[in-house]
């Protein structure tokens, strides 16, 4: 199966990406399939000073950091229109700014588990296309 179908599974509005990446598909593919390694390098090898993971950061009360780092995940979600992901680091970038950190850490926990299986299936499909 062509990857935009596969993605489009994963709830990725690929007619509304590529109207953004101005019909540049190449582009739009390589933006998804860098995504897990662009959110968690530290699950590759890399530093986990660059990890986009906020929640340590809202527990430590660093709630400037996990605003940069959560509106960054919400413009990464809306470059390649993953809308769900998207609108919850837009609730989530709103809640920390109006120092609602108890509602901005729930919404954060409860998206997780659906962020890692949505990062795991990217993951999944450069495998099959042996990428890496």
């Amino acid at each position: 199966m062509d990857f935009f179908e596969e993605v489009k599974k994963l709830g990725i509005n690929v007619d509304d990406a590529m109207e953004r990446f101005m019909n540049n598909a190449p582009l739009l593919e390589k933006m998804i399939r860098k995504l897990p390694k662009t959110i968690y390098p530290s699950r590759f090898g890399g530093d986990k000073a660059n990890d986009l993971e906020y929640l340590s950061l809202i527990d430590k009360g660093d709630i400037e950091n996990a605003i940069i780092k959560s509106h960054t995940l919400k413009g990464m979600m809306g470059n390649i229109s993953a809308t769900a992901f998207f609108n919850a680091y837009t609730k989530i970038v709103s809640l920390l700014r109006e120092g609602n950190t108890k509602e901005a850490r729930e919404l954060t926990v409860k998206i997780q588990n659906p962020l890692d299986e949505f990062l795991q299936c990217i993951l999944d499909l450069n495998a099959k296309d042996g990428i890496e």
